[in-house]
């Protein structure tokens, strides 16, 4: 018996001693790639970073995956997507607010005279507003976070050429409606499913384009391009609901 006890006591501090020295091995790991890091910890800012920064716990010192590949590409696309939706909610604003009357007149005018091509809501006032809307969006969002932001390199000129893109993209499909017979900012009757899909992936798809040439990963365009629809859909039904538009889609 009191050999039993014996052995029991000493294999409990063998178990003792090994976690010890992990522990300790662990701690000094830590230690040490905090001191490479230069002793500043990981701020949330970080998080937008590369896949695998690491964030030390105050307590253990364990080391955590801060954000998967996927992850990254879901925030970085959502913040390619944000300052686009504020662009058109932006330009809705102005419109419901009388601003700069001086510009909305229609490219129909400014461009094929009198002959209806694109419709009376596509005017030049968008075409100065979306972009300057989209490229102090996208300076305020690099101001916020400078390295992590996406299009930190550029961002006025990137916003710019982003937001008039947006406009752009949006023509042809006015152009369809119209030759359709469908009035400027009226539903379709036949085919509501497809113009539905058009009237939400038209821009997206132009903005994804201006992305590409902007160097942009395909991963993070790819999830801007999923994230871009929905998101503006919540902002129409916003604007619908404050009055900003007649209706909420």
């Amino acid at each position: 018996m009191s050999d039993n006890n014996s052995e029991s006591r000493q294999t409990r501090r063998d178990f003792l001693q090994t976690g010890t020295a992990a522990a300790a091995l662990l701690a000094s790991q830590a230690q040490a790639q905090n001191t490479a890091a230069g002793g500043k910890r990981p701020n949330i800012i970080f998080f937008l970073g590369e896949g695998h920064r690491q964030l030390h716990d105050p307590c253990c010192h364990l080391r955590v995956p801060a954000m998967a590949g996927l992850g990254r590409a879901v925030v970085q696309g959502l913040l390619l997507a944000v300052p686009i939706a504020l662009a058109g909610l932006g330009h809705q604003w102005i419109r419901f607010r009388g601003l700069w009357a001086r510009l909305e007149i229609p490219l129909d005018g400014l461009v094929f005279g009198e002959r209806e091509v694109f419709g009376k809501n596509k005017t030049g006032r968008g075409f100065v507003v979306v972009p300057g809307v989209c490229a102090i969006a996208f300076a305020f969002e690099t101001l916020l976070l400078g390295d992590k932001a996406p299009l930190k390199d550029w961002p006025l000129l990137g916003g710019l050429l982003v937001g008039f893109a947006y406009v752009v993209a949006e023509l042809p499909n006015s152009f369809v409606k119209r030759r359709l017979g469908i009035p400027p900012g009226a539903q379709a009757t036949q085919g509501r499913a497809v113009f539905f899909l058009a009237d939400h992936l038209d821009s997206a798809l132009g903005c994804g384009l201006a992305f590409l040439a902007l160097g942009q990963p395909l991963s993070v365009i790819g999830a801007g391009f999923v994230i871009a629809p929905p998101l503006h859909i919540a902002l129409n039904r916003v604007a619908h609901a404050v009055g900003l538009r007649r209706d909420a889609w």
